[in-house]
């Protein structure tokens, strides 16, 4: 396109007035304030995703603390119930020795009372294994009456065994006497 056809391009425009005379001064701001805004948007933007992946990244480190705290829990709920259950089984434990008292006092008692004149054919003491304090008594006396009985029940109750459930039979020169003997610990009250 030359000169001549520029001009012969303005000369087919018709002039016209101004319709409305130019925007006040003070308009000038909006394309700037416009600018500023998708400006600050960005930054907030930006701002926001940082805070977003921080509030992320401590979510995650929490998460974590929180796994290792109730795994630490856990393992100290299960050393409490290791010593829960050793403190149970020492407890049995001292259950039983206090009921387990040595048998050998007990059936030397029982043959210091005898009289030299009466025998003993069987003597059974068993242990209850779940009451320890319990022994099951069996005694058969040949050549025996009821005061060698009283004698021998006398020289147990000594040694701190209460007879309880007892029974006695007397077949001709036999007696037969059964109890369940139970220790008391003379020191406590």
């Amino acid at each position: 396109m030359d000169a001549k056809d520029a001009l012969l391009c303005h000369d087919l425009k018709s002039e016209r007035p101004d319709v409305s005379h130019g925007l006040p001064g003070y308009l000038r701001l909006v394309p700037i304030l416009f600018y500023a805004s998708v400006v600050g948007a960005l930054v907030l933007g930006a701002w926001f995703y940082l805070g977003i992946r921080q509030a992320t990244a401590g979510k995650e480190k929490w998460l974590a603390e929180d796994a290792r705290q109730n795994q630490a829990n856990q393992k100290l709920t299960s050393e409490m119930d290791a010593i829960t259950k050793q403190n149970l089984r020492a407890r049995d434990i001292v259950a039983w020795m206090e009921g387990a008292h040595a048998i050998q006092p007990l059936t030397v008692a029982i043959t210091r009372s005898m009289d030299p004149s009466v025998t003993i054919s069987e003597l059974t003491i068993t242990r209850n294994a779940e009451i320890p304090a319990q022994l099951y008594l069996g005694l058969k006396l040949n050549g025996a009456g009821p005061e060698q009985l009283e004698r021998t029940l006398k020289s147990i109750k000594e040694l701190s065994y209460r007879a309880y459930s007892a029974q006695q039979n007397k077949v001709k020169d036999s007696l037969d006497y059964r109890a369940t003997l139970i220790w008391q610990n003379p020191n406590k009250q």
